[in-house]
């Protein structure tokens, strides 16, 4: 489940908020007041929703908006006269007066995209420096001496092998040269 953080200047407001999406099943992490507060949650935090009114009391939504972290997505809830301004920046907005249900739904959708985003930063292979690439080639190269084994071979060897341990292919890799060395 995605992080909530609300933030609105008044926190009667953030806690009206909060109380309907609790009551919808989702769990508000952090309630703040100034940008600041939601800035240091957002860091702590690393990736959410956060759901803010155009002005806090320290900032407006926008330098919220450029300084939070990549994995946040932002919902803005603002007057008619602040709605064109906010697309235009790119950020999802609710123009008030809205439903609670509108609310949630607005909130749905944003979760989904954080959890699209983590998915696919999941997918994405991790670059590997220097070091560590010898180390995996170096411990394929071994296997291709001393076990009569393709590249391929040794590859997908150490790629299950780490898989079924639950490590990774560099600290697998490491294993399988300390092992060798020592015979």
């Amino acid at each position: 489940m995605a992080n909530i953080i609300i933030a609105f200047p008044k926190l009667e407001e953030a806690e009206k908020i909060k109380k309907l999406f609790l009551y919808n099943g989702y769990y508000v992490d952090t309630v703040c007041t100034t940008g600041d507060q939601v800035l240091a949650s957002a860091d702590r935090l690393g990736s959410g929703v956060i759901v803010c009114g155009y002005c806090l009391a320290d900032t407006t939504y926008l330098r919220i908006s450029e300084d939070k972290p990549a994995g946040f997505e932002m919902l803005l809830i603002t007057g008619r006269a602040h709605a064109l301004e906010c697309q235009e920046n790119g950020i999802m907005c609710l123009v008030s007066p809205f439903r609670g249900m509108d609310l949630v739904r607005s909130l749905e959708v944003l979760i989904q995209n954080v959890e699209s985003k983590r998915r696919r930063a999941r997918r994405k292979p991790t670059q590997r420096n220097e070091r560590e690439q010898k180390l995996i080639d170096d411990a394929k190269l071994l296997l291709i001496e001393k076990n009569n084994m393709t590249e391929q071979e040794s590859h997908r060897y150490l790629q299950k092998n780490a898989m079924d341990q639950g490590l990774s292919l560099v600290e697998y890799s490491r294993i399988v040269l300390e092992i060798m060395y020592r015979e």
